[in-house]
């Protein structure tokens, strides 16, 4: 009985199991079933995925993001992290992206390539393309479609202190480059590459916005007046001004913001359970410790740096 059914699996396999004796395609089907599981795991993930996302388990778990969730207690690597995600956020508006991965129609990896294009109007032209088109195939298309698409960012090291950043770029991008070069050139009277101009470009900006390094030009301005008892005022902010959407509360003046961000070194200060302090530099806020409508004081020993993930968690807490 079992020769007969065996015999009738792989009449219904061919031409992919012909040939093979009972122990092969023993063998055979075991790596079939893995890969249904395989694929209906991934499904599954993207599932989980949503939920987390849904009911945000991440900022409980103090991290600031999904993506922080998927690398950091998923243990995904940061590639199927950020492929995962970006189909679980399309899936929402087309389901139908999943449900391809759960049947086998197509994989991840694909579903990965057309989620920048699919949307609910276009969804079964896209999916028949990524279930029988090749992957380059596939990708000539995107690129057809959404030409932005067509060169993914990323980062590579090439040597122990080198490395190549790939970009997609726009043709008047490409020619504000080029005349920086010749600005910069001209001015350096050598010919200068891409990778100086735009460090140049990058120094200046920093230069100018970095919050730590404008707290540093004013602490040494700030030196300088006592030193020649002629004070300086920084009029950047006025002390006595309102806060614009807290009726009644004085905006932090710019010396004492300054202060914050240069102890803080415009990073977040929020330690987590395992005393971890957070990594983010991006979307900083000031935090008063002690609320405005507590009594709290714009004294910097009251004030800290939090991204605004975890000041939103913060305040939630304080609520």
């Amino acid at each position: 009985m079992a020769l007969r059914t065996l015999s009738l699996v792989r009449e219904t396999n061919r031409p992919y199991s012909a040939g093979l004796d009972e122990r092969l395609y023993r063998i055979h089907e075991r790596a079939l079933c893995r890969a249904r599981t395989y694929r209906a795991s991934e499904a599954d993930l993207i599932d989980s995925l949503r939920e987390v996302d849904d009911e945000k388990i991440f900022l409980k778990l103090e991290l600031t993001s999904l993506y922080q969730y998927a690398v950091q207690i998923l243990k995904l690597s940061e590639d199927v992290a950020c492929n995962l995600i970006a189909i679980m956020r399309r899936s929402r508006a087309v389901p139908e992206l999943t449900e391809r991965i759960r049947d086998g129609s197509i994989t991840a990896s694909k579903a990965r390539k057309i989620a920048s294009v699919i949307t609910t109007d276009n969804k079964s032209a896209w999916l028949d393309l990524a279930s029988s088109k090749t992957s380059r195939q596939i990708e000539k298309a995107v690129a057809q479609e959404n030409p932005k698409a067509a060169v993914v960012e990323s980062v590579k090291y090439k040597t122990a202190e080198r490395l190549e950043f790939k970009i997609g770029v726009s043709e008047e991008w490409l020619s504000a480059l080029q005349q920086v070069k010749d600005l910069l050139s001209q001015k350096r009277m050598k010919a200068v590459t891409s990778e100086e101009a735009l460090k140049a470009i990058m120094d200046d900006f920093l230069k100018r916005n970095d919050p730590i390094r404008r707290a540093e030009r004013v602490q040494k301005r700030k030196v300088e007046s006592e030193i020649s008892e002629e004070p300086k005022p920084d009029n950047q902010f006025d002390s006595t001004d309102k806060h614009p959407s807290v009726p009644g509360r004085q905006r932090l003046p710019a010396h004492t913001k300054h202060a914050v961000m240069l102890r803080d070194q415009r990073r977040c200060r929020h330690l987590s359970i395992q005393g971890e302090r957070c990594e983010n530099r991006r979307w900083i806020d000031v935090h008063h410790i002690i609320p405005v409508s507590d009594g709290g004081n714009n004294q910097i020993e009251n004030l800290i740096t939090l991204c605004s993930a975890h000041h939103r968690a913060q305040h939630r807490a304080d609520h």
